[in-house]
């Protein structure tokens, strides 16, 4: 039997119960007479526990799988722990608790892994969603940190030199940013990403024609892309 089914089976028992406990509730006053406020607190009570039963059940439903999140970040988690499917298992775990905005249970995952990791693959994509639940939670220091760890073992990451380019140029340090997001660009030419962002970073620079380039060059790579076609716009 799936998943879904039993959620449905178990979904459809809980309304049951709520219509069966409404029913006794009535059929006390009717029949026998009592009072309407002598249970009234202890149906209030039990339709709200069952209420609650009732949401998780359906929200637990809507939740990705694991198999989802392992196709969706494919490229990020590469092969990492293909020799452990526990440790496997572990990472895309993680990374469902960093969609699902879980930093502090993603981050205390991805930390019994990195030590762990027994190869650079194992841990590229361990510290590559610690630096991106970092940054999340606004601790852009952290985030920064370990993206260096990350392309120290890694210097070929073009995801972890254009996010560290994003970093630096929150913190105002253009040239910085510029650097990294050249360097993703040389990393990998079709990272519509790094070319929308070095854009957007020479346009806060002054340097229009730059970022007029660049932008071109993102829309090339991804034609529907908004965020550069918006800024080639302006």
């Amino acid at each position: 039997m799936s998943k879904k089914t039993l959620q449905i089976i178990f979904g459809s028992l809980i309304v049951l119960m709520m219509v069966g406990c409404v029913g006794v509730y009535v059929y006390d006053i009717v029949a026998n007479g009592r009072p309407f406020y002598d249970n009234l607190l202890i149906l209030i009570f039990a339709l709200s526990m069952l209420t609650v039963a009732l949401i998780r059940n359906f929200k637990v439903k809507n939740r990705g799988s694991l198999l989802f999140y392992e196709k969706a970040y494919e490229k990020e988690l590469g092969n990492a722990f293909s020799d452990n499917s526990a440790y496997r298992k572990f990472l895309v775990m993680a990374t469902r608790y960093y969609d699902e905005s879980k930093y502090s249970k993603a981050l205390k995952l991805l930390g019994k892994l990195a030590k762990e990791a027994k190869r650079e693959t194992d841990l590229a994509p361990v510290l590559l969603f610690a630096a991106l639940c970092y940054t999340d939670m606004g601790l852009v220091d952290h985030g920064i940190k370990t993206y260096y760890e990350l392309i120290e073992i890694y210097p070929r990451n073009s995801q972890a030199h254009s996010n560290l380019g994003g970093l630096h140029l929150q913190n105002g340090d253009f040239k910085l940013a510029l650097s990294h997001y050249t360097e993703a660009i040389k990393c990998d030419k079709n990272n519509y990403y790094a070319f929308n962002n070095r854009a957007n970073c020479y346009f806060r620079m002054q340097d229009y024609d730059s970022a007029i380039a660049d932008a071109k060059s993102a829309l090339e790579i991804k034609n529907n892309g908004v965020e550069a076609a918006t800024l080639l716009a302006i």
